[in-house]
């Protein structure tokens, strides 16, 4: 699993929910209480299998908290994903650095993580 954490200053929730569903697809939208979470299933040509899909969006005071997880899609005996999780991961990072850079916003990546 490979994870990513970004703060995106004044931005606006569902502005970055439309544009990430122009260039994204998910199965499970639910936003209550100022978080927004956006999931799905890819399928994997080079793993020949399934990955799941997960942004979390967390309205703060100013800026926007945004989790992107990128899960499964391993194959074989040890699970071997060859980057498929990365690149969900850098996929999601460009598409929402993109937005700030049309919108005058500022981006920023807090942590990532591969576990």
């Amino acid at each position: 699993m490979r994870t990513l954490t970004i703060k995106v200053h004044r931005g606006k929730t569902e502005e970055l929910v439309l544009h990430l569903g122009q260039q994204l697809f998910f199965d499970y939208r639910r936003t209550t209480h100022g978080t927004t979470i956006l999931a799905g299933e890819e399928y994997r040509f080079r793993t020949n299998s399934k990955q799941f899909t997960l942004i979390i969006i967390i309205e703060q005071q100013g800026y926007l908290e945004i989790d992107i997880v990128g899960g499964g899609g391993g194959t074989g005996i040890l699970g071997w994903n060859w980057g498929s999780e990365s690149a969900f991961v850098n996929k999601t990072s460009s598409i929402i650095r993109e937005f700030c850079g049309l919108n005058s916003l500022t981006y920023e990546e807090v942590k990532e993580k591969e576990i």
